[in-house]
């Protein structure tokens, strides 16, 4: 089957300025489309011109990029124009079997509705309204455009709660929960040691709040293990400081500051920690949270990403909001239970089994005939 995938965004910024990369192959939708090619469908993806990698690549799948414009009023990082969308769409209306957009809340979502009908399904993540103009343009858009002009249009969640969000504003909500996959191969055969060590992958920015992790860490070394390493991987505008806290705190000694990894250097890293630690205070579904199940590697987190629900569910890891140092003692102590857990979690996180689910929910509802 040909599939059009759109997804313009194809990872977060927290300005309109959106950072650079050098590939786009560790992205989520980029896995995606990966598990669709290994189904032997053939996937095309769309995305915006501003997330192109500064480095040239090799995909095994078509992506286009469009440019955006009225980018003061649409911008990129939250609503992007892609100039030639339209066009595009309607030119290509009889070539795909099915369509599947990102998010209800888009511009090239409601183009893609419009021309393609009852052959597009909305992939949903998002579970509150957008923070931009005090939310009152996403608090207009559901009220009008979701509720009255997507029609017919199935609209799939993500998760629960971006299930229970849109159920608001639309009638024709999939029961069916269809996660974010990734290359799982990616995280076979690493080879483990029994290190001491814990893992923070992520960017150094506030809402992760990473300095709540290094006063956890801190209180650890001092009650329980000082012998323990904490791997921090990732870069942003909060690295400086955060080194200085660890200073401040006397454990600069057992916190490494890794940077940005490469995947092969990441997939070592986790696999090699007894716990990746999230103290997150706004996220969706986060992508460091898959890999490190993958990996076989338990999660300590706050219940505020969406996968949380099944990591407390299948005892992943631990959820709670404010953990502490004691918890961090447990992850160890439970380490053994909770890394089998994840094993034998994997493969549902595959971008394959994603792919899989779509192709049974679009037979299911008739949308393939």
């Amino acid at each position: 089957m040909k599939v059009l995938i759109v997804n313009p965004i194809m990872y977060t910024n927290e300005t309109n300025n959106i950072r650079k990369v050098k590939s786009l192959k560790d992205t989520l939708m980029y896995n995606v489309c990966l598990g669709f090619l290994k189904r032997g469908d053939i996937p095309t993806l769309i995305a915006s011109a501003d997330y192109k990698p500064t480095e040239k690549e090799k995909y095994p799948f078509k992506i286009i990029f469009f440019k955006t414009r009225f980018r003061k009023i649409c911008y990129p990082r939250a609503i992007p124009w892609l100039v030639g969308f339209r066009k595009f769409c309607k030119e290509n209306k009889n070539k795909y079997d099915y369509v599947i957009c990102s998010e209800s809340f888009s511009l090239t979502t409601l183009i893609a509705v419009h021309i393609f009908k009852e052959k597009c399904l909305v992939w949903q993540e998002m579970a509150k309204h957008q923070k931009a103009f005090h939310h009152l343009p996403s608090k207009i858009w559901h009220n009008t455009v979701v509720r009255f002009l997507y029609g017919k249009v199935l609209i799939v969640p993500r998760s629960k709660e971006a299930q229970t969000f849109i159920s608001k504003y639309s009638h024709n909500v999939s029961n069916q929960i269809i996660e974010h996959g990734i290359n799982i191969d990616v995280f076979k055969n690493v080879p483990r040691a029994n290190a001491k060590q814990f893992i923070v992958v992520s960017q150094l920015i506030e809402r992760k709040q990473i300095d709540k992790i290094l006063y956890a860490f801190s209180d650890f070394l001092t009650k329980y293990d000082d012998n323990y390493i904490l791997k921090i991987c990732g870069d942003g505008v909060l690295r400086e400081k955060l080194i200085n806290l660890a200073k401040k705190l006397e454990i600069q000694n057992n916190v490494i500051f890794m940077g940005n990894l490469t995947h092969q250097q990441l997939t070592y890293e986790y696999a090699n920690s007894k716990a990746l630690l999230v103290y997150t205070k706004q996220d969706n579904n986060m992508v460091s949270i898959l890999e490190s199940i993958a990996s076989g590697t338990p999660i300590l987190t706050t219940s505020v990403p969406y996968n949380s629900r099944y990591i407390s569910a299948k005892k992943l890891g631990i959820v709670k909001d404010n953990w502490n140092a004691t918890d961090l003692a447990s992850m160890i102590e439970n380490y053994n239970m909770f890394s089998n857990n994840c094993k034998k979690y994997r493969d549902k996180l595959s971008s394959s089994h994603s792919a899989i689910e779509f192709e049974k929910l679009t037979k299911s509802t008739g949308l393939l005939g």
